[in-house]
């Protein structure tokens, strides 16, 4: 009663199959980057629409005036005090309407 080396063999190849499965699943992406930056007054943001730059406190209430009033809106931050609420580009028209002080 010997040691079967073609058991260690087979249990070998099969974990060495497995790490290489798991290094090409899970390594990063080598798609290149869109050149878009990510925050800031240039960042890709998609579907949404900045329609008021200002302060933290006046973004948040402008934003919750916007959803009160039935438009989608979030807030984005720029930098350290400044910030944008940000809305669909198909309520952009609706949400400057609701913002704008004159009315």
């Amino acid at each position: 009663m010997g040691f079967d080396f073609t058991t260690l063999f087979w249990a070998a190849g099969i974990l060495a199959i497995l790490i290489l499965m798991m290094r090409w699943v899970f390594a990063p992406s080598k798609r290149p980057h869109t050149g878009r930056p990510q925050t800031g007054p240039g960042a890709d943001t998609g579907l949404l629409v900045p329609v008021l730059q200002t302060s933290r406190s006046t973004a948040l209430a402008s934003k919750d005036q916007l959803i009160a009033r039935g438009v989608r809106a979030s807030v984005s931050r720029l930098a350290v005090d400044s910030y944008q609420v940000m809305v669909f580009r198909t309520d952009a028209e609706r949400a400057g309407e609701i913002l704008r002080p004159d009315r």
